[in-house]
């Protein structure tokens, strides 16, 4: 936790681990109260044999605040489950560093600017809320494995070292374009919604390699 600025170089891996076989690490937050992230260097929550990763967390405060993330990991070993990575960030937004991904059982981003995920990157469950930007911000996410756009965390939020995030459903911008793009099947069970209130919707592009399956829950919608 900084009340500045938080920079980490290829030197600088942060990583939880459990101590033996069959461990899941602990919990991870990177929080700064009034500044950008910049993660030069991996962040990793991975479980060790039958355990699950665990739930890392990359936020800012700052209104104009950005986050850049690198590989950003929290994966179950021996083919169990992962866990969840949330960032979220103010208008400066969200993107990636070089090849660097996202690997995750689930994946929520919260952002007032522009968020571009646009490298290989591996969830099976994403969530995304840009809707609180006071202007037009976009979206792009790119994803490699079976994607389902759904409702990703805990009722009541997640994290339990000072900061909790929303949980939330679908993916939503304030009228900014919306473009998703999967290696695998793409499955919507919650809204995708374009929605500016005054003026004209943005475009939204969902493309899969495989079969795009929609829900009665899961419109997709750009409106004015």
């Amino acid at each position: 936790k900084a009340s500045s600025d938080i920079t980490t170089s290829l030197t600088g891996p942060i990583t939880s681990s459990g101590p033996g076989a069959n461990t899941a690490g602990g919990e991870i937050l990177i929080w700064s109260t009034g500044g950008n992230i910049t993660l030069g260097t991996a962040v990793s929550a991975n479980g060790n044999g039958t355990a699950s990763g665990a739930l890392i967390t990359i936020t800012t405060d700052a209104v104009a605040g950005s986050v850049q993330v690198s590989a950003v990991s929290s994966t179950g070993g021996g083919g169990n489950a992962g866990s969840l990575v949330q960032i979220n960030s103010g208008t400066g937004g969200t993107t990636q560093a070089g090849v660097t991904v996202i690997t995750a059982l689930s994946l929520k981003v919260i952002s007032t600017g522009t968020v571009t995920l646009a490298n290989n990157n591996a969830a099976s469950n994403f969530a995304a809320d840009l809707s609180t930007a006071a202007t037009t911000k976009n979206l792009t996410f790119n994803n490699t494995i079976n994607l389902t756009v759904t409702t990703v965390g805990a009722a009541l939020g997640d994290g339990t070292l000072g900061v909790t995030l929303a949980q939330k459903s679908g993916i939503q911008t304030g009228g900014g374009t919306i473009t998703v793009t999967n290696t695998g099947t793409l499955s919507v069970d919650q809204p995708v919604l374009s929605d500016a209130g005054t003026v004209a919707g943005g475009t939204i592009q969902l493309k899969a390699s495989s079969d795009i399956t929609t829900s009665l829950t899961g419109p997709i919608t750009s409106s004015g």
